[in-house]
């Protein structure tokens, strides 16, 4: 259920259908998050950070997201800080 909840997140802020993002948003908040899910809790900064960018708090969102790739670069997650990171550079092109 969390990843579905995070992919539509996604995908809802890349559509730039704002009211569909916080819908999501809301049942992500309301539907997780225990201490365990620390992974979840990092993608859904990321998640966050592209709502943010879209409803036009362009600044926070980018240092949001920038912040969870740092976090999983600390913790040597090498690979998931590569893949958002490659993400992030995709997606700020689309969106512009």
């Amino acid at each position: 259920m969390h990843s579905i909840l995070l992919n539509g997140l996604f995908k809802a802020t890349q559509e730039k259908r704002l009211g569909i993002a916080a819908y999501f948003d809301k049942m992500i908040n309301n539907h997780f998050f225990e201490e365990n899910d620390t992974y979840l809790r990092i993608v859904y900064m990321i998640a966050d950070g592209q709502h943010l960018y879209c409803k036009g708090e362009k600044e926070l969102g980018l240092k949001q997201i920038n912040d969870a790739i740092h976090i999983l670069k600390a913790l040597n997650c090498d690979e998931s800080a590569a893949y958002y990171s490659d993400s992030l550079e995709k997606w700020l092109k689309e969106v512009e």
